[in-house]
């Protein structure tokens, strides 16, 4: 069965936006917060995660990925953002003796940010569409052989997830994330993906 993966990302958002806030910030020892603000970025990111399709597990593996996001608002709209990603997941299982799949699985998908502070650490959570392509391998052996079955093909994907960016310099941050990207809606492939990556982006 497929984890309760939007329950948990829920409770994650909820916990994640109090990373941002200044400890000890009483009236009586007031902390001045350093703010962080910036128009662009472009990020790449390496990580690992799991592919699935309904509740069959079709392997996991190392996901690399990059992208280049936008955040051109000021005023009570500046937690706004908006990115473009490219994510690329290689993934294998070994089901038995017999039984294995490998291959890989690439999403392009729009974001749409939110990021609950402007000081160095910036917790956020985002929501997104774009499209899937799968192109995996499942294969049998038998006594006379192997026989395999591939697929290839593409859907249309949903992508929600939670992380933070950190500022390790004014023009330098690591971004933490974990995502996950959902084929369900219509009819087709129910494909899904639970992935957790750390970026690294550059920010002007």
């Amino acid at each position: 069965m497929k984890p309760t993966w939007l329950l948990i990302m829920f409770l994650l958002a909820g916990t994640v936006t109090g990373f941002g806030e200044d400890a000890g910030n009483t009236p009586k020892q007031p902390i001045e917060r350093k703010r962080w603000i910036y128009r662009g970025e472009v990020f790449g990111s390496i990580g690992w995660g799991g592919f699935w399709h309904g509740d069959d597990s079709l392997g996991s593996g190392i996901e690399l990925g990059g992208g280049v996001g936008s955040r051109p608002f000021q005023g009570k709209l500046r937690g706004l953002g908006f990115e473009v990603q490219v994510k690329q997941l290689h993934h294998d299982i070994q089901h038995s003796a017999t039984h294995s799949t490998n291959g890989k699985a690439l999403t392009l998908i729009g974001n749409v940010l939110y990021h609950f502070s402007d000081s160095t650490v910036q917790p956020y959570v985002l929501g997104g569409i774009g499209v899937l392509k799968a192109d995996y391998v499942p294969s049998w052996e038998y006594h006379e052989g192997y026989w395999r079955l591939r697929v290839n093909a593409s859907k249309m994907a949903i992508n929600l997830g939670v992380g933070f960016k950190a500022a390790i310099r004014p023009n330098l941050s690591i971004r933490p994330e974990l995502t996950l990207i959902d084929t369900t809606p219509g009819s087709g492939y129910n494909w899904a993906s639970l992935r957790l990556s750390l970026g690294v982006g550059y920010h002007w």
